[in-house]
């Protein structure tokens, strides 16, 4: 009885983070790690260990990941350790950091590390930080420590 209580609890506590309390939309995300632990009282889940995060338009890999979350749902999302963000379509991209920070409501993943990097097909830029907004697929990528580099090459 108390297991069963337990995964409830835990269920209710991880159904704004993981969608489940709403059906299946393009923002819908799945989250699997090798561990979760949740935090109720501070709306806060941190998964760890092999953590991926599926959505409809993109997935997003770490060694860590907090999600907090609150009444309406998730309200941001902080990975952290070697994350690649990677999205399919007529032009694939690929970024990567040491660390993200996404925004649900602007749609917005920043992406932060000593070498951060976006790949759009066989073209690259590389800096300190991207700010990449998912909808537009606009992206402006800074380096404090010196120029930004872009490496621009034909599409095949």
């Amino acid at each position: 009885m108390r297991v069963a209580t337990l995964l409830f609890l835990l269920a209710a506590a991880c159904a704004p983070v993981l969608g489940w309390a709403q059906p299946l939309s393009p923002s819908t995300m799945t989250i699997t790690a090798q561990e979760l632990n949740v935090l109720h009282a501070k709306g806060e889940a941190t998964f760890s260990g092999n953590v991926m995060v599926v959505r409809a338009d993109f997935t997003l890999t770490s060694r860590a990941l907090t999600a907090t979350y609150g009444n309406a749902g998730l309200s941001a999302m902080t990975a952290r350790g070697n994350v690649v963000l990677t999205r399919t379509g007529a032009v694939p991209e690929t970024a990567s950091g040491e660390e993200a920070s996404f925004n649900p409501t602007a749609n917005t993943l920043t992406l932060t590390g000593p070498t951060v990097k976006l790949q759009r097909g066989p073209s690259t830029l590389t800096g300190d930080r991207l700010v990449y907004n998912l909808s537009t697929q606009q992206a402006r990528i800074t380096n404090q420590g010196g120029p930004v580099k872009a490496t621009f090459m034909p599409a095949n």
